[in-house]
């Protein structure tokens, strides 16, 4: 698995600096942490918990990757996500999330995303 993304900092007399020159090839997923009750107060957002899989998803230089929570490239196993992020124009971004697949219902469905020949897991053998 790919070590997580730091960004180096070199000196500037005092004042260190981060270098944003060089993007992330991985960035590890944020992780949900179990707690009684879910925060409260303005600065909080909560969304839904979609049945799909963890995605990163890594634009650098105008060019968007996928990888997997444990920082494997499906990029190819998703194109159209893939080009849909291109399509955003952005030259650098790092997005956190759940790729989901609707089933006939119209509701997100892991079973109907499994089956899809690209998003399928891959056999071990």
């Amino acid at each position: 698995m790919p070590k997580p993304w730091r960004r180096g900092t070199r000196q500037r007399g005092d004042v260190a600096a981060t270098d944003l020159t060089a993007g992330p090839a991985f960035v590890a997923p944020c992780e949900p942490v179990l707690v009684r009750a879910p925060p409260s107060g303005p600065e909080w957002l909560h969304e839904v918990k979609l049945d799909g899989y963890r995605m990163v998803l890594v634009i650098d230089r105008g060019v968007a990757r996928i990888h997997t929570k444990r920082g494997l490239d499906w990029t190819s196993r998703m194109p159209g996500i893939a080009q849909a992020l291109s399509a955003l124009k952005l030259r650098s971004a790092v997005i956190d999330g759940e790729a989901i697949m609707n089933g006939a219902n119209g509701a997100p469905s892991l079973p109907c995303m499994r089956r899809s020949p690209r998003a399928a897991r891959p056999t071990r053998s």
